[in-house]
């Protein structure tokens, strides 16, 4: 094979395999971070974390001493009992809630606080506080266990271009990486060499899909403001990104075959011209 084509032939595998880890990473943000269900099923799951929790029961606990002193004589207790609570089945619904109001301001870009109902374990934050002085759960507003703000509006990016163009770009770049591979199949005089690199380009696939996970991650965090808000995002993003790793493992399987199937073209073509030789 001459030095003119096997430049070629590489140029053109490693635009194979930009295009589609690009059409990966984007079928990944389509599926988990645009659909709502996946994104709030992985948000309810980072919400019930024991760092999430921790850091939010840091946040009503604080509120609740803001409006009424006098409970920081319970802070300790209180905060422990607010973690605890934050993991109870009472609060599932409550939890997707708050995922899907995270979502509709990451796609739409309309912001606007993020609050966490506690009505439902209202009763069971209260009873010690009642126990030992009743008179201060008097003094608490009847509407604080409503919506506690976790995170204040403008603390969250808007996707919402990214969300208009995400579906398109991994369209476009998984449509470009098929043709170029189609292309360099019926063009290439060396189609045995040519379907071993398209084999060898998904493998560099792989290797800048998983790149872009930790890439990503920096990218989340560095674009929200907020102790709570950084918490939440990179909890929820590490949830979410699991099915990107799970799903670059077509393309180790597609790199796979492609790869032995290239190799055994070459094995039969360089048998077969020894023989004729």
């Amino acid at each position: 094979m001459g030095a003119r084509w096997a430049a070629i032939i590489v140029s053109i595998s490693l635009l194979i395999a930009v295009l589609a880890a690009a059409a990966n990473v984007a079928l990944w943000f389509d599926r988990q971070m645009l659909n709502s269900s996946n994104f709030a099923e992985g948000v309810t799951e980072a919400l019930q974390t024991e760092e999430t929790r921790d850091a939010i029961a840091d946040v009503a606990v604080g509120k609740a001493v803001e409006a009424v002193p006098l409970i920081g004589f319970f802070e300790d207790p209180l905060r422990d009992l607010v973690v605890v609570v934050l993991d109870s089945p009472a609060l599932d619904s409550t939890n997707v809630a708050v995922a899907g109001s995270i979502h509709r301001v990451l796609v739409t870009g309309e912001q606007s606080p993020i609050t966490l109902s506690l009505i439902a374990v209202k009763d069971a934050l209260l009873g010690p506080i009642a126990d030992a002085a009743p008179t201060l759960v008097d003094q608490i507003p009847d509407d604080f266990f409503d919506a506690v703000e976790i995170i204040e509006a403008g603390a969250l990016p808007s996707l919402a271009f990214w969300a208009d163009i995400g579906p398109w770009v991994g369209a476009l770049a998984a449509a470009l990486a098929v043709f170029l591979a189609a292309v360099l199949l019926v063009l290439s005089p060396y189609r045995a060499w040519s379907l071993v690199a398209i084999g060898l380009a998904s493998f560099v696939a792989v290797g800048l899909s998983y790149a872009a996970v930790p890439l990503g991650r920096s990218f989340a965090e560095s674009q929200v403001s907020g102790e709570l808000a950084t918490i939440i995002t990179t909890a929820s993003y590490d949830i979410l990104a699991r099915s990107l790793v799970d799903q670059t493992r077509i393309l180790i399987v597609l790199g796979v075959v492609l790869t032995a199937v290239g190799a055994v073209w070459l094995a039969v073509t360089y048998t077969t011209s020894a023989r004729e030789a």
